[in-house]
């Protein structure tokens, strides 16, 4: 079952209980653990060939199945004994920062879903993930372990539905950027279906096209031209990498995949990124090894061992060849990836000889005030723009002259990718390129002038922004399979989604988010990403979650509404975090839990000068007490130990009743007091534990 037959409208709870629940019909929590089957599949003590079943009290069946990374498990099937239409939940545990999770589908689905716990910080923690909602007569419940994975199954709950929701047509394009190293290296099955789970991910999540990544400069695909992923011996995981690219048909899975849940599947390639000389040279390709010659040089001469030349034609050769093989397998969307890494073009012989002939100046000497400058950026960007120009010639050639063509730059303006051997606005006036995506950093100071480029010609823009969640704390490689082992938090989706809306109101034609492969796996990312298919939708989005946080607010702080008639000014002694605009004060109190106040490192070390944070009110006000939640991972929190409230009396400062506060150890702060009567409040903090000395506040009330 594609996206369109998801959960959208429980997502965003746009439609009532009453529409979407069936009155005739209860929950249903499946409870016995004897029904899995095979019963050779599951043991009462540990066992590496079988899931381990364990008695869990904190587990709402009582108990939970679990694997570890030794064990290598066969599928279990769990019949769920109802009639109609059900909204699936499976619950996991979630044991550490450290990876865990389970596939599962439905038997009659061809394809599994990757389902895990939230990733808030919390843990130990049982937790449970909406998987999809169907029609669950008479059907089972499929479960897999990933390849040499830790997997814990605690239940399965069933909530009747109605009906089968409904996804929005999409106005906008979506699109995610599955890493597919990432796919194998974190989430690798041993058969060949990796990829096809990938691509059931990002149905399940609204994507209106996976951009599957074929390789950068070694190949994670079936390819015969390039050079196939290696195996590692200080990543022994990798190992999965070189054995689905050689022993199975990743693209052919993915297409086939996408064919099948009606979604677009293009095939990105990383334009220079070889990694010459690191990671043992697995992650680089034997035309790169046979060629060290053709690697591009810097200003001072030096070879860059990170990118090739394009001034050669046998390197621009290199490139059209893996396009052309995609191409030979089925893929009908190219997507040209200069964002890993630019720049194009650099000091390469070729460029700079070549120049010397036609103009009589070495390159080198020029300035970029000198007139020739920017002839000289011209004149080594268009060495990368044949390969465009080569391609769309190929492609015609082949007879496959409607394959589309994307290109992916920095979210810079025009001259600076230019200076990174980009020339987009050539690439869009000769019709090189059918779109364009700007990222994977924030776009917006930059949208203006790629629109107005793209205006009335036909190609098409598309934000970028990445996705990949800051690390959770763990070991970087686990001790057995040495392979990455920490989470990932899920990102901050009002951030995102206030990005995502500026441009949907700017006028670009959708969205790429860059590193989906883990996103798509995190519960709260879906509704973020099926949101983005329409401006209408993504702004009911930020209103539900705005309201969301507010009534979490209100339960955190009792006596609180967060929801104040007028909005006091109010400063700091200390600016944002490296100056950075998205910190300033003003987040603080501005309503919106998505946004924080950073200060800037080290005020609140031991013996530091602290950060006094003023709020200062048109009138006075009668005020009794205050509020604030700061960031916390773990036990560790970005709140002051020591603070004191204090009101201004017209005259001086004071201390409100109670204060000093000496040995505060909590992220979500309240100080009651006697009523005061004032037109300046302050909040005067020292020692905060967390990060760089320094406090995050998320918001700041008071009543």
């Amino acid at each position: 079952m594609g996206a369109e037959a998801f959960w959208w409208t429980m997502a965003l709870g746009l439609a009532t209980a009453a529409a979407c629940a069936a009155q005739d019909r209860g929950e249903v929590m499946l409870r016995d653990a004897a029904k899995f089957s095979p019963a050779a599949a599951t043991s009462a003590v540990p066992s590496t060939t079988a899931w381990h079943r364990v008695a869990d009290k904190q587990s709402p069946s009582g108990w939970r199945l679990e694997t570890t990374i030794d064990t290598t498990a066969p599928d279990i099937e769990l019949p769920l004994g109802v009639t109609g239409i059900y909204a699936i939940h499976i619950g996991v545990l979630m044991p550490d920062p450290l990876c865990s999770g389970v596939l599962v589908r439905l038997d009659n689905d061809p394809y599994f879903a990757f389902i895990r716990g939230e990733l808030d910080g919390k843990f130990p923690s049982h937790d449970e993930t909406l998987y999809k909602v169907a029609d669950c007569t008479g059907r089972r419940l499929v479960f897999r372990q990933p390849a040499e994975y830790r997997s814990y199954i605690t239940h399965v709950r069933l909530v009747p539905r109605a009906a089968l929701p409904v996804l929005p047509k999409a106005t906008r394009q979506v699109l995610g950027l599955d890493c597919t190293f990432h796919r194998h290296y974190f989430f690798a099955q041993r058969d060949g279906g990796t990829t096809a789970t990938g691509v059931n991910m990002h149905a399940l999540c609204g994507f209106t096209e996976e951009v599957f990544c074929s390789g950068r400069s070694v190949l994670t695909y079936e390819t015969k031209v390039g050079t196939p992923h290696k195996t590692e011996t200080n990543r022994p995981r990798t190992r999965w990498l070189n054995h689905h690219s050689t022993h199975n048909k990743p693209l052919a899975s993915a297409l086939a995949a996408a064919k099948a849940l009606g979604i677009t599947l293009s095939a990105r390639l990383s334009m220079n990124c070889h990694y010459h000389g690191s990671y043992e040279n697995a992650l680089t390709g034997q035309f790169v090894l046979d060629h060290p010659h053709m690697h591009d040089k810097r200003r001072d001469g030096k070879r860059d061992n990170h990118r090739m030349c394009y001034g050669y034609p046998e390197v621009r050769a290199e490139r059209l060849a893996i396009f052309r093989e995609l191409v030979e397998m089925g893929a009908d969307h190219l997507f040209v990836d200069c964002r890993r890494y630019m720049p194009m073009t650099q000091w390469g012989d070729p460029l700079v000889e070549s120049f010397k002939a036609k103009h009589g100046v070495d390159p080198k000497t020029l300035k970029a005030s000198d007139k020739l400058w920017p002839v000289w950026l011209r004149h080594r960007a268009a060495f990368f723009t044949q390969v465009l120009i080569d391609l769309r010639k190929m492609l015609k050639d082949m007879g496959r002259d409607t394959v589309t063509v994307t290109i992916r730059v920095n979210a810079e303006t025009l001259a600076q990718n230019l200076e990174h051997g980009a020339e987009v606005d050539r690439m869009v006036a000769e019709r090189l390129v059918d779109r364009i995506v700007l990222g994977e950093k924030d776009s917006r100071p930059v949208v203006d002038e790629y629109l107005k480029l793209v205006k009335g010609t036909g190609v098409k823009l598309l934000g970028c922004i990445n996705v990949h969640g800051r690390a959770l704390p763990g070991p970087e490689h686990h001790t057995k399979g040495n392979w990455p082992a920490a989470m990932y938090a899920t990102p901050n989706t009002g951030r995102l989604s206030r990005i995502v809306a500026d441009l949907y109101r700017s006028g670009v034609d959708g969205m790429a988010f860059y590193e989906t492969d883990e996103a798509g796996q995190m519960p709260r990312m879906r509704e973020f990403f099926i949101a983005c298919r329409t401006p209408e939708t993504l702004d009911a989005y930020i209103a539900g979650e705005k309201k969301r946080r507010q009534r979490e607010m209100r339960r955190l702080f009792s006596g609180f509404t967060f929801d104040h008639k007028a909005t006091p000014k109010i400063e700091s002694t200390v600016g944002p975090i490296d100056g950075r605009a998205a910190y300033r004060i003003e987040h603080a109190i501005d309503g919106d839990f998505a946004t924080h106040y950073i200060a800037d490192r080290g005020c609140c070390r031991e013996g530091g000068p602290g950060c006094i944070v003023t709020l200062t009110f048109d009138q006075p006000t009668r005020i009794d007490r205050l509020a604030f939640l700061t960031r916390v991972q773990g036990t560790l929190t970005w709140a002051p130990r020591t603070f004191r409230v204090q009101h201004h009396d017209g005259a001086a400062w004071r201390d409100v009743s109670g204060m000093p506060v000496e040995a505060n150890d909590s992220h979500a702060v309240t100080v009651r007091f006697d009523p005061v009567t004032t037109a300046r409040l302050r909040l005067v903090m020292h020692d905060v534990p967390g990060g760089a000395h320094n406090p995050d506040i998320i918001e700041l009330t008071w009543e």
